[in-house]
């Protein structure tokens, strides 16, 4: 009887374990999407996202090149301007009678006469961020230029006053200050560069490109561009410094009866300045 029901019982166990198959194995869903079809919608993504990245990277590329012009062009503008013009002596280095540099030239005040007054100096150094500036009068200046036309300038102060400019004394001469204040009608070398010049009727006929100092470190002519705002190609020509006067905005200039016709004027060449 015992050996009846371990026959009869065989055929059901395997029968059950037939039944259940591999316990681990996991049907796939008739609808669940294959393999390629993950790979296509990942890959429509990632074109996506760099076609963004493509916009961004060249609209920064295009921001860069417009910054790096206006930087080539002001390089340009420099590397041009040759012997004792504006454009060759704004950021050059001041260097004490030992060597040492000083400061930098950041801006030069003239009368409207064309005289010169005070330089301004940055304490920075070149380009520096939150330069100190003080005042210092232009007789305390040593200013030579080589064959080249590259200007060199020597401050004459003493260890004493150049520690004294460190604490924001500023020197001003008795004819260009009142109350030890600056007179606000002195010119600007910075504003003057890219003023405006103006005939009688109010129309535009040049743009003030650079101007030449004298011996004694005044105005003694005007660089001039008549073709926009000293862009490359511009024509440049050169007038006496009297033939122009500031008008009453005190930010643009004025053709005068002496003012000759620019058509006339050959035109200039930075070059020209070291023909001796």
């Amino acid at each position: 009887m015992r050996n009846r029901l371990k026959l009869f019982a065989m055929p059901a166990l395997m029968l059950a374990l037939s039944a259940c198959g591999e316990p681990n194995q996991v049907d796939e869903p008739a609808n669940e999407p294959g393999v390629g079809e993950y790979t296509e919608e990942a890959a429509a993504d990632a074109g996506e996202i760099a076609e963004d990245v493509g916009e961004a990277v060249a609209k920064s590329a295009e921001n860069t090149t417009n910054a790096i012009g206006e930087a080539i062009q002001k390089e340009i503008d420099d590397i041009n301007a040759l012997g004792m013009t504006a454009r060759n002596i704004l950021d050059v280095e001041v260097r004490t009678r030992k060597g040492e540099v000083a400061a930098r030239v950041d801006d030069l005040l003239f009368t409207r006469a064309g005289e010169p007054a005070l330089a301004v100096l940055s304490e920075g150094g070149i380009f520096g961020v939150g330069d100190d500036l003080v005042l210092v009068t232009v007789q305390r200046f040593i200013m030579t230029e080589d064959e080249l036309g590259d200007v060199s300038i020597v401050m004459t102060l003493t260890d004493e006053e150049l520690e004294a400019l460190g604490d924001g004394i500023s020197y001003l001469p008795a004819d260009f200050s009142v109350g030890g204040e600056v007179d606000t009608s002195l010119l600007s070398a910075r504003k003057i560069l890219d003023a405006a010049i103006y005939n009688p009727e109010g129309e535009k006929v040049a743009d003030m490109y650079d101007f030449i100092l004298g011996r004694e470190w005044n105005i003694d002519s005007a660089i001039l561009s008549d073709g926009g705002l000293a862009d490359i190609g511009d024509r440049l020509v050169r007038i006496d410094w009297s033939a122009i006067s500031m008008a009453a905005d005190n930010a643009s200039f004025e053709t005068t009866p002496t003012t000759p016709d620019f058509d006339t004027l050959p035109r200039f060449e930075y070059g020209q300045l070291l023909e001796r």
